[in-house]
């Protein structure tokens, strides 16, 4: 087999630059026919360190330097792979409900699609990559195309896609392996995910343990390795490793034989766990025409969200990626580089799945590679594993031991953990038997993705932060040994981590609620548990979807536990329906024992009284409608919620109002909303909160909003069919008497936001002179736009224009 590659000058093929070279420092393969005959040599669930912004965001701060940067590279070779970064709002889809999902998903696909036009209209025949769950878009592009996009209202952010490279021995004992057998816990009804070169799947190891391939490639150039060279492929046989006379293929099957393998006499760390193999490598070029193996953040991003998508299907605990960029080295975190990668580890994270990933092998003593600089994932060094010293050319005559850090590996404040990869005898893709002899930091990173599969073989309720805590706290101290090293981090001992979680205590249960009925703001209760400082509260509706309706600490003393039972009302309302809940003892050890999720319901609001709504119903009001009501006997207060079509929040009324504002002593009850409706369709209701916690309410009525017709005609004059520059002047006929207008404007079809919604008064817009005019303050995107003016008027009416058509150059 070919010696792996150093990596490529910059000058060869700059933009192949390896981020995932393979991770291979020391390469004394052994391949056979037959296995060898002896062993071979917190805080709570969710983001600790990781920044999770909701809010739309804005243009990076040195966008003009990127795109000036992108089209100079584009200059030089035609073309680039480039990754876009969609102006949408986003979350990881583990911190949302499903209504919110399937919001955030169709915002994702909406804009996704107005770029990809845009992308079309350069270059009919570009390929462009979307991703469902995550707001980018990634394809080849020219200078043309990129100043198309950098002008797009779309885009925030445009990055290169700079590919990767690739990063039992004795080791498994080291780690606590064994003794986790022996307390019987072997990975089993666990999954590991391995995204690599692929994996031999007919190999021993790996018998009837691969339960999903797929294969992503040739996103950003190159020659694609999926079957019948797709770009992508889900089918049999996708996940099967790259043929070996390409360099740096083989190191799937390797690597996943560390996490996973199983042939009877050789295991892997989590031998009983099954496999996801995932084959990202991508054939590329030199400039003397020898062939290796690349791995594109496209590609790398698609196969995370695969493992996101079979999260449902199979009890996934980890995903192992053993790759790097050497060029991209990280003394701190790095979750802006490619935030798309970003991303798509966030989105796993807070579904709980661990993204273990190789620090990197560029004998770093205070940094890290991409992407194992990015903060949600799980980093791992590489530690010596054999009894014998070794001794490396790059240190002559210096012995390293057992535990000492790898001369080549990479060692930062933000690696996480450290395990053996120096010497590691795993399975091999030269035929269905063999095994290599293989170190680095790709052989480190499995050794962690199969123990985190082992602890959640013991617990499947473990989060990641408990699991990477326990690992941390129960490892053996190993400080950098080498010239200039200054950092003291956990090798792992599973078996350890295993005895920590045990011994935690774990005796203690939720009381009530427990299949019962309560108000808005339940009272949960449960015993203590002995020497417990601090609990954590953890509710909500239906299901534990985050954001919850309540989590919250609270302190053992607050809880009152000392009266033997603990309790903690919600501060916060539920709504009426199924709710669950559960409490938590986050302790020193890295436990977090937990009680059993119990289910209660909320007061739907039946009883407590009955009263009705009286008006509007089936009836037509105007822009801001009065509602009445028969008061309820001795209530203080209610709650009037309104709006367009059917109740979808943000309702247009959600509004408290108290009995006397109401002037229900008059036996009818009103309130006049403050704010417009649109004309159309709507509805109301008014809830009486009621110290029971019961929230009785009227029936939902239905109303029409006046639609505007009548209260005089107008229409709009200009554009009207015609080609405008992206700032257009919109004029109108003026309405006799009417003293505000509000202007509405947007790109394709009115779907708000509007590029333009404003007011103006029929003085600032010169209705004096005959015409009404107004100037767009803000840049339309070019393409087809539609406009129209409103009068609000104090009868309740909205005349309006007939919506007009025009194009922005």
């Amino acid at each position: 087999m070919q010696q792996p590659k150093a990596g490529l000058e910059m000058n060869t093929i700059r933009h192949l630059i390896p981020l995932a070279t393979i991770l291979f420092s020391a390469m004394n393969i052994t391949l056979a026919a037959d296995l060898p005959e002896k062993e071979a040599p917190f805080t709570p669930i969710g983001f600790t360190s990781v920044s999770i912004g909701s809010e739309v965001p804005e243009k990076d701060s040195n966008f003009a330097q990127q795109v000036d940067k992108l089209k100079d590279n584009a200059r030089k070779e035609g073309k680039i792979p480039v990754i876009v970064k969609l102006k949408i709002s986003h979350k990881p889809e583990g911190m949302l409900k499903p209504d919110k999902i399937k919001e955030q998903r169709d915002n994702i696909k909406k804009s996704g699609d107005e770029v990809s036009k845009e992308i079309k209209k350069v270059d009919a025949k570009a390929k462009v990559t979307s991703f469902n769950s995550l707001p980018y878009v990634a394809t080849l592009a020219n200078e043309q195309m990129i100043n198309a996009l950098a002008n797009n209202p779309n885009v925030i952010s445009i990055f290169e896609d700079i590919p990767l490279k690739g990063a039992l021995s004795g080791s498994v004992p080291l780690i606590g392996g064994n003794l986790a057998y022996e307390q019987g816990y072997s990975g089993e009804g666990q999954t590991v995910a391995v995204i690599d070169t692929g994996v031999r799947t007919d190999h021993v190891f790996f018998s009837n343990k691969i339960v999903s391939e797929a294969c992503f490639s040739g996103s950003g150039g190159g020659t694609s390795l999926c079957p019948n060279g797709a770009s992508s492929s889900f089918s049999v046989g996708s996940g099967n490793d790259c043929p070996l006379t390409i360099d740096g293929c083989g190191h799937g099957t390797h690597v996943a034989g560390i996490a996973v393998g199983n042939s009877g006499q050789l295991n892997g760390v989590a031998k009983d766990s099954n496999l996801i193999a995932i084959k990202t490598a991508t054939q590329v070029y030199d400039n003397n025409g020898n062939s290796f193996i690349t791995h594109y953040n496209t590609d790398i991003a698609n196969a995370l969200l695969r493992v996101d998508d079979l999260r449902n299907q199979f009890a996934i605990s980890s995903v192992n990626m053993s790759i790097q960029n050497t060029g991209q080295l990280y003394s701190g975190t790095c979750d802006n580089l490619n935030s798309l990668v970003t991303d798509a580890i966030n989105q796993l994270r807070s579904h709980e799945i661990a993204t273990v990933i190789a620090s990197g092998n560029t004998s770093l003593k205070n940094g890290m590679t991409f992407p194992a600089c990015i903060s949600s994932a799980i980093s791992v060094g590489n530690t010596i594993s054999t009894t014998a010293p070794l001794y490396y050319t790059a240190e002559p005559g210096v012995p390293y031991y057992t535990d000492d850090v790898a001369i080549d590996s990479n060692i930062g404040a933000e690696t996480d953990l450290l395990a053996p990869g120096s010497r590691i005898i795993s399975s091999y893709s030269s035929n269905s038997t063999a095994t290599a002899d293989l170190s680095g930091t790709s052989q480190a990173a499995p050794h962690v993705a199969g123990a985190f599969a082992i602890l959640r073989s013991k617990n499947n309720t473990l989060s990641v932060d408990s699991m990477l805590t326990a690992l941390k706290n129960s490892g053996t101290s190993v400080f950098d040994q080498r010239a200039g090293g200054i950092y003291t981090i956990s090798r792992i001992d599973v078996g350890n981590a295993l005895t920590l979680i045990s011994n935690g205590n774990t005796t203690f249960q939720g009381l009530t609620p427990n299949g019962t009925t309560t108000g808005i703001r339940p009272t949960f209760t449960w015993t203590p548990l002995p020497g417990q400082t601090d609990y954590w509260v953890i509710a909500d509706n239906t299901s534990l979807d985050w954001p919850y309706v309540v989590y919250q600490t609270i302190s053992a003393t607050a809880a009152n536990c000392a009266s033997g039972t603990c309790s903690y009302t919600s501060p916060v309302d539920f709504a009426p329906g199924a709710a669950v809940w559960k409490v938590q003892a986050p302790q020193s050890s890295g436990a977090w024992p937990e009680t059993s999720l119990l289910n209660f319901t909320v007061d739907s609001g039946t009883g407590g009284g009955t009263f009705q709504g009286l008006t509007p119903n089936g009836t037509t009001t105007g822009i801001r409608p009065t509602f009445t009501w028969t008061p309820l006997p001795g209530q203080t207060d209610y709650w009037v919620i309104a709006d367009n079509t059917s109740l979808d929040w943000p309702y247009v009324v959600y509004q408290t109002i108290s009995a006397t504002a109401a002037n229900c002593a008059s036996g009818t009850c009103s309130y006049t909303s403050p704010v417009d409706f649109a004309p159309g369709a709507a509805v109301w209701k008014v809830q009486a909160p009621q110290s029971s916690g019961a929230w009785p309410e009227t029936s939902l009525l239905n109303f029409t909003v006046d639609s505007g017709t009548g209260g005089g005609t107008f229409q709009g004059l200009t554009p009207n069919g015609t080609t405008t520059g992206v700032r257009p002047t919109f004029t109108w006929t003026p309405l006799p008497g009417q003293t505000d207008y509000w202007v509405i404007a947007d790109n394709t079809s009115l779907d708000w936001p509007y590029v333009v919604y404003q007011t103006i008064s029929a003085t600032a817009a010169n209705c004096a002179s005959g015409t009404c005019s107004y100037t767009s303050p803000v840049d339309f995107a070019p393409g087809a736009a539609v406009w129209k003016v409103q009068a609000p008027q104090s009868s309740g009416t909205w005349p309006e224009t007939s919506l007009l058509n025009f194009t922005v150059n």
